[in-house]
């Protein structure tokens, strides 16, 4: 029998510095999707690109993540996603895995974007992380992870089924952002999912989305339409995955690398 993955991307304009406001646009995106098992929100769900990172960001007792909690309990639905979030006086850029159990898994970003401040106010991670769940592993990586591809590379130790970027990518480089998707998901032999946002932000900063979810040969299985905000869906098939692996099982052959930062 087959292990179904009913996956959901939510390409959404994000209000900016407004955490309020984009969680209420996020709940009113939410009702209006069923039988998903997975969704995917963009990174700064809640507020957008925006570098006021000391005054936005979440904690572990967040109204607005008590919220999300109970709507994942609630619709036996995983929620996945990226905010500014403090912890022991750090602030960091992490994605939020949120089971149906109450579970909160994250991730943190490794590779901050130098072109802005986040590495002068974020920390960077350091650990990889995967997620059990409901028989898939699965990878969170976020935005500028997707431009360094031994940070997603698919091992022994680090072996996935399906690899997620959450983005706020921007229109001048979408071109980049396409492409390097694709070519995760070929040289990874995985599903990928890439979620970004639309719309301008605080800095001026045009998006405009181009979210997609690719099969592990590197086709686009959906994409959504530039500029609109908007759900894609997709149903990811393990069987599907596990016979072409076998087929061709590129994976075996590759290089190992050592990583040193």
């Amino acid at each position: 029998m087959d292990n179904i993955l009913k996956v959901a991307g939510l390409q959404i304009d994000l209000h900016w510095e407004s955490p309020q406001r984009n969680i209420e646009n996020i709940f009113e995106q939410l009702t209006k999707l069923k039988e998903v098992d997975l969704i995917i929100l963009p990174e700064t769900f809640s507020t957008g690109f925006s570098m006021k990172a000391d005054h936005l960001a979440y904690n572990f007792k967040s109204d607005h993540l008590t919220q999300l909690q109970d709507w994942s309990n609630r619709t036996d639905t995983a929620l996945c996603g990226s905010v500014w979030f403090t912890e022991k006086g750090t602030i960091r850029n992490r994605v939020l895995w949120i089971s149906p159990n109450n579970e909160i898994q994250h991730y943190d970003k490794r590779h901050l974007f130098s072109l802005s401040d986040e590495p002068a106010i974020m920390k960077a991670g350091k650990e990889r992380v995967l997620i059990d769940y409901k028989g898939w592993k699965i990878a969170p990586l976020i935005c500028y992870d997707l431009r360094f591809p031994v940070w997603s590379k698919n091992t022994a130790d680090f072996n996935y089924d399906l690899l997620i970027y959450v983005a706020n990518w921007p229109e001048r480089r979408s071109y980049a952002w396409e492409h390097l998707l694709i070519a995760r998901a070929i040289e990874n032999q995985a599903y990928v999912a890439g979620i970004n946002r639309v719309g301008i932000d605080g800095n001026g900063v045009n998006h405009i989305g181009a979210s997609s979810i690719i099969s592990p040969k590197g086709a686009q299985i959906i994409r959504a339409k530039d500029n609109e905000s908007q759900s894609i869906q997709a149903s990811l098939s393990k069987n599907e995955l596990i016979n072409y692996r076998e087929k061709l099982p590129f994976l075996r052959d590759s290089d190992n690398f050592e990583l040193v930062r």
